[in-house]
C-alpha cells in the first residue's frame, strides 16, 4: 500500500516573528514617504517618518525635500512645486526630491542633498529584490542639466553614509515626466550580516558643467527591500508503484518557474523516479528560491497463495480441493 509523505521544507530567512518564504515584506520603514507631519517648507526631509540626511562621514550638508500634495506652500505641493510640476504615483500624496547644484558642490562626487531611511531590520545574510520608482526634474528652467542623472544607492549603518553600494542606475533617470520603475537584485554575505540598517540615496555630480550655473533635481518614491530567495515548499506523493504517476506542487505566485523536467509552471506531473528540483523567481529578480524532492518507485509486492485443505460446510457448499475454484474473491 502507497504511503504518502508530504513534504514541507521552509526555510527561515530572517531573525524575526514571522518567517519569510521566497519573497517577504518591504523591510523599510514607510517607503513611500506617505507618513509624517503635513510638509510646510524645502528641505523637509525629515517630515517623511524614518528618513532624514544624517551623515558623519560625507558631504550631505543639505537636507531634502519632501512634496506633499497637502501642504499649502506653492514650493512643496503636489503636482506643482518649485522645480515643476510633478504628479504623484497612483495611490500616492507625497515623494522625495533631491536638488543638485553644481555651484555648491563643485569638488564632490554627489550632490549636496541626499536621503537616508530606515531599514525594519538590520540584513542578515541573503538575496534581497530592490526596487522604487524615480523621474527627473521636467521643469522648464533653461540652466537644468539632463546629460547625466545618475542615480545611486548604498547600505549603511547608523549616521554613516559609506557602505555597500546595491545599485547604480545604468543610465541617465529620463526627465520626462513618467515615474519609471527600476529593480535589482543583491546578496548580504555571511560577513555582512547584521552591518546595515539604512539606506541612502544620492545622485552623481559627475558630468555637471561646472564652468555653468548646472542644475538637476531628482523626484523618487515607493522604495523596496524585500527578501528573494530561500527554499520552496513541495507537496508530493514521494512514493509511486509501476504504471502510476505523482503530481509534484510548489507554491504559486512567481513570474518564472523552471522544473528539472522543464516544466515551467508551479505543479509538474512525474512518473519516473528520481530527484526532481525546482527554481521559482520573479521577473526583474536575481533571487531565486529553489527545492527537491526524490521520488521512489516500489515494485508491485509478489504474493503467494500456499496450498490450502478448504474444510466443507453443508452451509455452504463450495468445491473443496486443494486449490480454489475459478473465479471470485478469496481472503
Amino acid at each position: 500500500m502507497k504511503r504518502r509523505i508530504q513534504l514541507l521544507l521552509v526555510l527561515f530567512l530572517l531573525a524575526m516573528s514571522q518567517a519569510v518564504l521566497a519573497q517577504g515584506p518591504n523591510l523599510i520603514w514607510n517607503p513611500s514617504f506617505e507618513d509624517g507631519p503635513v510638509v510646510t517648507g524645502m528641505g523637509q526631509i525629515g517630515y517623511a517618518n524614518y528618513w532624514n540626511n544624517q551623515c558623519t562621514d560625507a558631504w550631505i550638508a543639505d537636507p531634502a525635500d519632501v512634496f506633499d500634495a497637502a501642504s499649502t506652500n506653492p514650493s512643496t505641493g503636489v503636482p506643482s512645486n518649485a522645480f515643476g510640476n510633478q504628479p504623484a504615483r497612483p495611490g500616492s500624496s507625497r515623494y522625495a526630491h533631491i536638488y543638485a547644484h553644481a555651484a555648491y558642490s563643485p569638488f564632490y562626487d554627489f550632490a549636496t542633498e541626499g536621503i537616508k531611511g530606515t531599514l525594519v531590520t538590520a540584513l542578515p545574510q541573503g538575496c534581497y529584490d530592490l526596487q522604487f520608482y524615480a523621474v527627473s526634474n521636467n521643469s522648464p528652467f533653461p540652466y537644468d542639466d539632463f546629460s547625466n542623472q545618475i542615480l545611486e544607492i548604498t547600505l549603511v549603518s547608523g549616521a554613516s553614509c559609506t557602505g555597500k553600494v546595491i545599485y547604480t542606475s545604468p543610465s541617465s533617470i529620463p526627465n520626462n515626466g513618467v515615474w519609471n520603475e527600476y529593480n535589482d537584485s543583491f546578496t548580504i554575505s555571511a560577513m555582512e550580516a547584521g552591518l546595515y540598517d539604512r539606506i541612502l540615496i544620492r545622485v552623481w555630480n559627475d558630468g555637471i558643467d561646472y564652468t555653468g550655473d548646472s542644475h538637476r533635481s531628482m523626484y523618487l518614491d515607493d522604495f523596496s527591500i524585500t527578501a528573494g530567495g530561500g527554499t520552496l515548499p513541495i507537496t508530493a506523493d514521494a512514493e509511486i508503484c509501476p504504471g502510476e504517476s505523482t503530481t509534484l506542487s510548489t507554491m504559486a505566485g512567481f513570474d518564472n518557474y523552471l522544473w528539472s523536467n522543464g516544466a515551467n509552471t508551479p505543479s509538474t506531473t512525474v512518473s519516473s523516479p528520481g530527484t526532481y528540483t525546482v527554481e521559482a523567481w520573479n521577473d526583474g529578480s536575481n533571487c531565486h528560491s529553489s527545492a527537491s524532492v526524490t521520488v521512489t518507485l516500489h515494485d508491485l509486492p509478489n504474493i503467494e497463495i500456499p496450498n490450502i485443505v478448504y474444510a466443507c460446510n453443508e452451509m455452504f457448499p463450495i468445491i473443496c480441493g486443494p486449490t480454489p475454484p475459478a473465479g471470485g474473491s478469496y481472503s
